[in-house]
C-alpha cells in the first residue's frame, strides 16, 4: 500500500549521502538530491570552523573590532555597552588637583604639580579656582565705644576654558593650586583695632609659555575699628565667573552683614559682629551660599555666630564644581572673647569676620579663606 511522505518513519541518522526526493519543475520525473547538495547551496556553512548552533563573536568577523572602536578589545569595550542602547564607554575623565592631592599620573606636592595630557586626548576643559580671602578680626576696646567686627574675605573667581589638545605647545603641563588667605589674628591688647585677613593665592595651568587657565584670588577683609566694622575684601577680577565681594563687620549697627553669592563661583564670608557705643553686641553675618546651577537654588548658608561670642560656621564644600560657600561671621561679646569667623568652604570661599570684644577679652579671629582647586576634564 502506498504511503505519503508524512507517513514514513523518521530517519535514525542523516549523513551527507542521505537521499531526499526532489520535485524539479524542469525535469519530466521526480528526482533525488543528497544532503551534501543542500548544504553546498546554503549561504553560511560554518562560522570559524564551527557548525551547528554557533554563538557569534566579534572576533569571528575579520575587521569588525577595528570598525567598532579601533582601540579597545572586544571584551573591554563591549562590556561598556548596555542592551538598551546607552553607550557607557568612557568619553572623558576628570582629573582633580587640590593643595593636598593630585591624580596618580601627576608628580609634585603641596599644590605644585607636573602632569602630562593623555596621548589620546582631543579636548581639555580646564576649570581653575583660586584661594579665597581671609576674614579680618574684630576690635578689642573700651565700654561705651564702637568696636567693629572684622570684615569678611572675598571669594576667588572661577576660570573655565576649553582648549584643543592639538593647539597645545606641549603635553606637559604645570598645574598650580592656590591657597586660601589666613584670617586676621585675634587681638590680645586693649584698645586695638582688628587685624586684616590675608589675600589668597592664584590657581593656574601653564603649557609651555601659554596659560590654559588663570584664576586670581580673593582679598582679605579688614580688621574692625573704633569707627565701625572692617571693610569686606574684593575679588581680584580675572576669571570667566567673578568672585563675590566681601562684606563689612558690624559697628554702630552691631550685627554683621551676610555674605554675597554669585552664580557658579565661590561666595564671600559673613561679617563679624560688632559692639555699639551702647554696649550692644551683635551676631555675626551668615556666610554666602553657592548657586548650584543656573536658576537652581543656592546651597545651604552657614549660620552666623550668636551674640555673646558664638563662633562662625565653616562654609560648605563645593557643589557640582561651583565653588565653596563663605564662612559666617563670629558673634561679638562684652562678657567673653569674641567669636571666631568660620573658614571659607573649599574651594575658594571667603572667610568670615571675627567678632569684637570688650577690653580684657580677646577679639574673635577671622576665618581662613578656602583653598583653590584645578579640575581638568579630558575628552577623548
Amino acid at each position: 500500500m502506498a504511503k505519503t511522505i508524512t507517513q514514513l518513519p523518521p530517519a535514525s541518522t542523516v549523513t551527507a549521502t542521505t537521499v531526499l526526493p526532489a520535485d524539479n519543475a524542469a525535469a519530466t520525473a521526480t528526482e533525488k538530491v543528497t544532503v551534501a547538495q543542500i548544504v553546498g547551496l546554503a549561504p553560511v556553512q560554518a562560522v570559524a570552523g564551527r557548525t551547528g548552533n554557533v554563538a557569534l563573536a566579534v572576533a569571528d568577523i575579520g575587521g569588525l573590532q577595528t570598525a567598532l572602536d579601533g582601540k579597545a578589545t572586544a571584551g573591554a569595550h563591549g562590556s561598556t555597552h548596555s542592551a538598551g542602547g546607552t553607550d557607557a564607554a568612557t568619553l572623558c575623565d576628570t582629573f582633580i588637583f587640590t593643595r593636598s592631592s593630585a591624580p596618580a599620573s601627576a608628580s609634585g606636592s603641596n599644590g605644585d604639580y607636573q602632569w602630562t595630557v593623555p596621548a589620546t586626548a582631543k579636548l581639555l576643559t580646564v576649570d581653575a579656582i583660586g584661594g579665597g580671602g581671609g576674614g579680618g578680626s574684630g576690635r578689642r576696646g573700651a565700654a561705651g565705644t564702637v568696636r567693629g567686627g572684622g570684615g569678611s574675605g572675598a571669594s576667588a573667581p572661577r576660570c573655565v576654558f576649553d582648549v584643543m589638545v592639538a593647539e597645545l605647545q606641549t603635553a606637559n603641563l604645570w598645574v598650580f593650586v592656590g591657597v586660601g588667605g589666613a584670617g586676621g589674628a585675634a587681638v590680645a591688647a586693649n584698645d586695638t583695632n582688628g587685624n586684616a585677613g590675608a589675600v589668597g593665592s592664584r590657581s593656574w595651568v601653564l603649557g609651555g609659555t601659554n596659560y590654559l587657565a588663570w584664576s586670581w584670588a580673593g582679598t582679605g577683609g579688614g580688621g574692625g575699628t573704633a569707627s565701625g566694622g572692617g571693610a569686606g575684601g574684593s575679588p581680584q577680577w580675572l576669571g570667566t565667573h567673578d568672585g563675590a565681594m566681601g562684606v563689612a563687620g558690624g559697628g554702630a549697627t552691631p550685627a554683621g552683614t551676610g555674605g554675597n553669592m554669585v552664580r557658579m563661583a565661590p561666595s564671600s564670608g559673613g561679617g563679624g559682629g560688632g559692639i555699639s557705643a551702647a554696649d550692644v553686641a551683635g551676631a555675626g553675618g551668615t556666610g554666602g551660599g553657592v548657586e548650584i546651577a543656573r536658576g537652581a537654588p543656592a546651597s545651604a548658608v552657614a549660620a552666623g555666630g550668636t551674640a555673646g561670642g558664638g563662633n562662625g560656621v565653616n562654609g560648605n564644600t563645593s557643589v557640582n564644581g561651583g565653588g565653596g560657600a563663605g564662612g559666617s561671621g563670629g558673634g561679638a561679646s562684652i562678657t567673653t572673647a569674641g567669636g571666631n569667623g568660620g573658614n571659607g568652604g573649599a574651594y575658594g570661599g571667603g572667610g568670615g569676620g571675627g567678632g569684637a570684644s570688650l577690653n580684657g577679652f580677646n577679639s574673635g579671629a577671622g576665618g581662613n579663606g578656602g583653598d583653590g582647586v584645578v579640575r581638568i576634564t579630558v575628552w577623548y
